[in-house]
């Protein structure tokens, strides 16, 4: 045994071993402690932003409060919301509308239909009546799209038109 020990290529293969070891290691020492010294700044940053060590449970409080502030102005913006979308089902959201001649007599389509309606199909049918001598308009309630007075071919037809032009989500 104490012949292998002396014997100089065993020795250089150790000595070899040893060196590459010692490489290695001062090379991951160098890597570890460039990662500590970047965790380390990091920490130190977020350290300064929150002031001195007591003050922390102070800050950390604050931010509750204001986290608190925030989630009930989040469920009173909700409600509000909720509320428009209730009131945005009874307003206008449907218009049909034709323009014809009524009467021979004149040189143009003059005379109009509308249908004003909601999201449920409530609303009006107004019509103006252009002729040489005079004009008139007059409404007819629509409740779910239908009235209890008789329509013209106009007035179905601008109720039509304004069925199909719905493209709302209410």
């Amino acid at each position: 045994m104490n012949g292998i020990i002396q014997n100089p290529i065993f020795l250089i293969v150790i000595f070899s071993i040893n060196f590459i070891l010692m490489i290695t290691f001062a090379v991951i020492t160098f890597i570890v402690g460039k990662a500590y010294k970047q965790l380390n700044n990091r920490y130190t940053e977020f350290m300064s932003k929150l002031g001195e060590g007591d003050k922390v449970e102070k800050i950390l409080s604050e931010y509750l409060k204001i986290v608190d502030e925030n989630a009930k102005k989040i469920k009173s913006q909700e409600e509000a919301l909720n509320r428009l979308e209730a009131n945005l089902k009874k307003c206008v959201q449907k218009v049909g509308l034709i323009r014809y001649n009524a009467y021979g007599d004149t040189g143009s389509d003059l005379s109009f239909t509308m249908a004003l309606m909601d999201s449920e199909d409530n609303g009006i049918v107004v019509n103006g009546l252009y002729s040489r001598e005079s004009s008139s308009i007059f409404a007819k309630p629509l409740v779910k799209g239908e009235t209890k007075y008789n329509l013209s071919a106009e007035e179905i037809q601008a109720i039509d038109i304004a069925r199909a032009s719905s493209n709302s989500r209410y």
